[in-house]
C-alpha cells in the first residue's frame, strides 16, 4: 500500500481481481470485497490493473 499526500488516498492492487482491467464499476466490487470503499482501473508498465483506494490512516 502507499499512499499519495496530494490526494489523501492510500493504494493497493486488488488481490482477487484478475484479468486486465476494463471496467472500474468490476474494479470497485473486487474492492469492495477485500474491505476498500472504492477500485479503479489504472496502468502498471503496459498493463491496466486494479487498484483498490481508501483515505490513508483508515
Amino acid at each position: 500500500i502507499w499512499c499519495s499526500a496530494e490526494a489523501r488516498f492510500c493504494q493497493s492492487r486488488s488481490r482477487t481481481f484478475h484479468g486486465p482491467c476494463l471496467s472500474d464499476p468490476n474494479c470497485a466490487a473486487a474492492c469492495s470485497t477485500e474491505g476498500f470503499p472504492e477500485g479503479m482501473c489504472m496502468r502498471e508498465g503496459v498493463f491496466r490493473r486494479c487498484f483498490c483506494l481508501k483515505p490513508c490512516g483508515q
